[in-house]
């Protein structure tokens, strides 16, 4: 969501794997979203392990045992909003998929998930809306 506008306004296409995402961002710009998400995590003083989540909901590195359910509900998060193509353009279909690990720990299947994604969804809308209000 920080660098996808970014690249978007210059038509520059990435796959929609995760993985060659991070490698155009950084081709590109330097820098890809997870070390720029971790980044603005620091200079608004949130914890080390926010920090070090947003820095690996890719794959990135490694996190400790503690920190493996925190870090599968980034990762779905971050397929939530994927699915809601928030910070894509409609012709920049991302992956949505969600690991079977990371469902298993946020319980992420069945009926009531589908509702729970849906209030996810709205809630993001709502937040980036009034983002917007302020930084306008």
């Amino acid at each position: 969501m920080l660098v996808g506008p970014y690249l978007q306004e210059r038509n520059i296409e990435f796959a929609s794997a995760p993985i060659e995402m991070v490698q155009v961002e950084r081709d590109t710009i330097g820098i890809d979203h997870t070390e720029a998400g971790a980044l603005v995590a620091a200079k608004w003083n949130l914890s080390t392990m926010v920090q070090e989540l947003l820095r690996s909901h890719h794959g990135a590195a490694e996190v400790p045992e503690e920190s493996r359910a925190h870090l599968a509900v980034l990762r779905i998060v971050d397929a939530v909003a994927h699915e809601a193509m928030i910070g894509y353009r409609e012709e920049c279909k991302p992956n949505t998929a969600i690991s079977a690990e990371d469902r298993s720990f946020a319980d992420a299947s069945g009926k009531d998930w589908e509702e729970t994604k849906l209030e996810i969804q709205e809630a993001m809308k709502a937040a980036l809306a009034g983002l917007s209000r302020i930084c306008s």
